[in-house]
């Protein structure tokens, strides 16, 4: 959530900032806006067909560790050449590009947990993590929300509805760097169970769900599914 305010700045500058800093018409402005923002659209095409190479290679741990790294340089470096749009696009375009990792891991990791559980404790609660984060999330997510939009973008820098002075550079630019260090902290958070917490290699997953068809098999012994040559 702290991570999503950077999205803005797609818009701010590539929107707004592109019309004064290269001096385009209205019509100029929406055309070039519009190529720009298909081009950063795109850039989360090769990350998911990476993405099953890379989690077979380093595995999906390693993997979030990496795309969150890279994620916390582009938006380092997005801070540092704010003022130069051509080089901020092409670290947006970067950054959009490790974002996209996630849609593959998140569900992946979501399973590999989900086995773990049913390893330790021989029940696998399905649905159980989301009805979670969804009742924890929402209260999370208010709270960010009102933190970013209320304090910081209308309290702290005055962008209410006058979106026109996001024309202007000077107007642009601080609320810009307020939501890349937010950003910044925002991934610096999100790394912080992947390396103090989350400890599951592959290799081990593996070992796990071998013991489960394992248990699996005997059950169904038990219960006459399965026959003794089968066994």
């Amino acid at each position: 959530l702290l991570q999503s305010g950077v999205g803005n700045i797609t818009t701010w500058y590539f929107y707004y900032g592109i019309k004064d800093t290269l001096n385009l018409s209205t019509e100029q402005q929406g055309v070039l806006n519009g190529t720009l923002i298909t081009i950063i659209g795109a850039a989360s095409t090769p990350a998911m067909f990476l993405s099953p190479i890379l989690i077979r290679k380093i595995g999906k741990r390693n993997l979030v560790i990496f795309y969150t790294a890279m994620n916390i340089l582009c938006t380092i470096l997005m801070y540092v050449f704010i003022k130069q749009i051509w080089v901020l696009f092409v670290f947006l375009w970067l950054r959009s590009f490790f974002a996209a990792f996630p849609i593959i891991t998140d569900s992946a990791i979501n399973a590999d947990v989900l086995d773990y559980q049913q390893y330790k404790t021989g029940q696998r609660l399905e649905g159980l993590l989301s009805q979670f984060m969804g009742f924890i999330g929402t209260f999370v997510s208010m709270g960010i929300t009102y933190f970013l939009n209320t304090v910081i973008m209308q309290n702290r820098f005055g962008l209410t509805d006058n979106y026109d002075d996001l024309y202007n550079v000077a107007f642009r630019e601080p609320l810009s760097q307020a939501m890349l260090i937010l950003g910044i902290i925002g991934n610096l958070l999100s790394l912080i169970p992947f390396t103090a917490l989350y400890t599951l290699t592959e290799r081990e997953h593996t070992s796990h769900i071998a013991v489960l068809k394992i248990r699996a098999a005997l059950e169904d012994y038990a219960t006459d599914s399965l026959s003794e040559g089968q066994l």
